[in-house]
């Protein structure tokens, strides 16, 4: 988890992942993404935004250059040599 406060800039931000070690029910269903808030505020020139985000934007949504970047909330389950599943959301 990363979390900051800029005055210089006017923005604040925090950011988490999920650890690698991650997973549902059992180990072979591992969990991956991650967590995004993001405010500007004052002299910013993106003052009055904000965005919030579990598990990254849409497919389709072009986010702006300025917003955090997540990874896409993503689920993984390896059942024996050759069978998986992968899903993201």
């Amino acid at each position: 988890m990363n979390a900051e406060l800029n005055f210089i800039y006017d923005y604040f931000f925090v950011q988490a992942a999920l650890a690698p070690t991650s997973f549902l029910l059992v180990p072979e269903c591992h969990l991956s993404g991650g967590y995004a808030m993001g405010t500007w505020f004052g002299t910013s020139d993106y003052a009055g935004d904000w965005v919030y985000t579990i598990g990254g934007y849409h497919r389709q949504f072009q986010p702006p250059s300025y917003y955090p970047q997540p990874d896409r909330l993503q689920i993984s389950f390896q059942i024996g040599d050759n069978m998986s599943l992968v899903g993201q959301g």
